[in-house]
């Protein structure tokens, strides 16, 4: 039997899946999936690891990515010991603008930024646990050149990183180290950390940060929020052991920290990114274990549980099979299955809107991960055995405008059967 014929859809037009060029091989026995995927689920094939693992006082290890093909790159790396303070940033050629995300071995995404790191580079600052990450660099939009080189360095998290991209000692302007924990300097002090969390109106100083002191008087997790309308957000805390977190970029332009807080004193700084000057909230929240599921979902992160999303479940793949949904949501999820190994491929559109499409298995491992636009869509083509998948489609910016999105999921036969 030859292949089954592809579906198109209308405009937006997607790329044609050009299968002229495929070898038939053998599918992958259904045991060895786990063999043949890095930390976080993603493909061996764009993956590297790390030449050593981090612990306190581990050395800068540098990593040359080449990009192609709008694919992503990963690096797996290990932590052994608990508190690492781990600085992951990019330098790209002929500029590049990346995005830079932290996963941790569950596939679950823990930090995400796009401009951090000087000019068009990302940063990621984060005190991690033993345990084993992975970090994806992709570069921003849907049709990047050919080839761009990135290199990615993965050092101890003491290094301000300017407009060139170089490093030096960091020290944060306005805290002082008390012991192991940071004081601020002339902060505004918003007291003890209450139940239902608070809400802080400020304005961000020309060239410099904002900082506030906050009591947490008991161990909880805190979900910290810099959000604007009129600038770029950069938020910065010192946590009650001293260890520093930073996040740009977490939703747009707004920044996200969350934290395990442990009890003692904190200090946050708000600044605008590119030394501007404008008013934000401020927002600190105590965070329940379902309001973070909840959120894991609906950001695309975490396979949905009953009740936590809309999920449209297209059956077993035979052909071809669409979902085509006007919806608000800013993850829209589809499920399928498969009865017999082949080629699967995901196109997915989305009117005016860029997003992030993704592949899970059933395990909640995301197998692919491909970048789209409202010009020209997006597409994932994997090799699957049987089984049930779940689709993702991700805003790029949360909007409770509804939208149209389509999603098609065609399968390939070899010939024979």
């Amino acid at each position: 039997m030859g292949l089954i014929g592809l579906l198109v859809l209308a405009q937006p037009a997607l790329a044609q899946v050009d299968t002229s060029g495929l070898t038939p091989v053998d599918a992958p026995e259904e045991t060895s999936e786990e063999a043949e995927n890095g930390f976080c689920g993603q493909p061996l094939a764009l993956t590297d690891t790390a030449a050593a693992a981090l612990q306190p006082g581990y050395e800068t290890q540098t990593v040359p990515l080449i990009m192609q093909r709008g694919e992503p790159r990963y690096l797996d790396f290990s932590v052994t010991g608990d508190g690492t303070e781990v600085q992951i940033r990019t330098r790209a050629e002929a500029d590049g603008d990346t995005i830079l995300a932290l996963y941790n071995a569950g596939g679950e995404r823990i930090a995400f930024d796009d401009d951090s790191g000087g000019g068009l580079n990302s940063l990621v600052r984060m005190t991690l646990a033993s345990g084993d990450y992975c970090a994806q660099v992709r570069l921003f939009g849907s049709q990047p050149p050919e080839r761009t080189d990135v290199t990615l360095f993965v050092e101890p998290a003491t290094g301000e990183v300017p407009a060139d991209g170089g490093s030096t000692d960091y020290v944060d302007p306005g805290v002082t180290a008390t012991g192991s924990a940071a004081m601020c300097t002339d902060p505004t002090d918003l007291g003890a950390m209450p139940e239902n969390g608070l809400v802080q109106q400020g304005i961000a100083p020309a060239g410099g940060t904002e900082w506030f002191s906050l009591s947490v008087p008991a161990d909880q997790t805190i979900r910290i929020d810099a959000r604007s309308t009129s600038i770029d957000t950069v938020l910065t805390v010192r946590d009650s052991s001293g260890a520093r977190h930073e996040n740009d970029d977490y939703e747009g332009t707004d920044s996200r920290l969350v934290l395990e807080s442990g009890t003692g004193e904190f200090c946050i700084g708000v600044n605008a990114y590119g030394g501007g000057e404008g008013p934000y909230q401020l927002a600190v929240a105590v965070v329940d274990e379902q309001m973070m599921l909840r959120e894991a979902v609906q950001s695309g992160d975490m396979l949905p549980r009953d009740g936590d999303a809309v999920v449209e479940d297209l059956g077993t793949i035979e052909a071809s099979a669409r979902s085509s949904r006007l919806t608000g949501d800013r993850t829209l999820w589809t499920k399928f299955r498969v009865t017999e190994p082949g080629l699967i491929v995901v196109q997915a559109t989305a009117m005016n809107e860029s997003f992030d499409l993704r592949l899970y298995n059933a395990d909640g491992r995301v197998l692919s991960q491909n970048w789209g636009d409202g010009m020209t869509g997006a597409q994932i083509l994997n090799e699957l055995v049987p089984g049930e998948y779940y689709i993702a489609q991700i805003a790029q910016a949360p909007s409770t405008a509804a939208k149209v999105r389509q999603v098609v999921v065609t399968r390939y036969l070899r010939a024979g059967q």
